[in-house]
């Protein structure tokens, strides 16, 4: 088991570097840059950015994180252990978006394994986001195909839209793609959505061609559920 743990500790960190990859900007969504990234859509230019500014929620997100209760029969919460040899962690996650949110921190971090079905779940909440990023947020997400492209720079293989992947929160993506050869392909689900004044990323592993028991779906709603909840 720690041998097939190791090995799966290489492909995810893989997919977490195409998190890495195409983490939306924090600038603001008006400039020509950020509007050619998401072709058809076209804000106003703001140019008064103080007129958009507003307090920062002062939500204790770290009420939302997910635990045991929420997963399916099964799961049991990563050992710091295995969560270094995974290189799962809430700062590597949020280092994706280092330099782009400028005031959110990680928060609610959770991560949990299914050792049967060789399944890992995790999921983190970034937070406060500032008007301008949530903004930011929206126009990313608005744009699920370019999302995809994105993340299939960023791991080096081809990344799609999940098929049935539905809207949580304010906005929201869903994308699918695989790391690694035979039998030991890994597959990621990644939802990356907003809710209010939190960014929330809610990611499934599992082996392709296997069905996970933690629908991708169903772990969005659940933590924007609680992302919600506390605000």
């Amino acid at each position: 088991m720690t041998r097939k743990l190791h090995v799966f500790s290489v492909l995810i960190i893989l997919a977490l570097l195409a998190l890495a990859c195409n983490a939306p900007t924090g600038k603001s969504p008006a400039s020509p840059t950020d509007a050619s990234s998401a072709p058809g859509i076209t804000l106003e230019p703001q140019t008064d950015q103080t007129a958009t500014e507003e307090p920062l929620s002062t939500a204790d997100f770290s009420k939302a994180a997910l635990t045991i209760g929420d997963l399916p029969a099964g799961f049991e919460q990563l050992s710091d252990e295995d969560l270094e040899t995974l290189g799962i962690s809430a700062e590597a996650l949020a280092s994706a978006f280092e330099g782009k949110l400028s005031k959110a921190t990680p928060q609610a971090f959770a991560a949990f394994i299914n050792y049967t079905s060789f399944e890992v779940v995790v999921s983190l909440v970034l937070a406060p986001l500032t008007i301008l990023e949530k903004a930011s947020f929206d126009l990313y997400l608005s744009n699920p195909d370019g999302a995809a492209k994105d993340f299939s720079a960023g791991a080096g293989t081809t990344a799609t839209t999940l098929p049935n992947f539905e809207k949580v929160g304010n906005s929201s993506v869903g994308v699918t793609f695989t790391t690694g050869e035979g039998a030991t392909t890994l597959r990621s689900d990644v939802a990356i959505s907003r809710q209010g004044a939190a960014a929330v990323i809610s990611m499934v592993f599992y082996l392709d061609g296997s069905t996970p028991q933690m629908d991708i779906n169903t772990l969005a709603k659940i933590m924007d559920s609680k992302v919600k909840a506390v605000q």
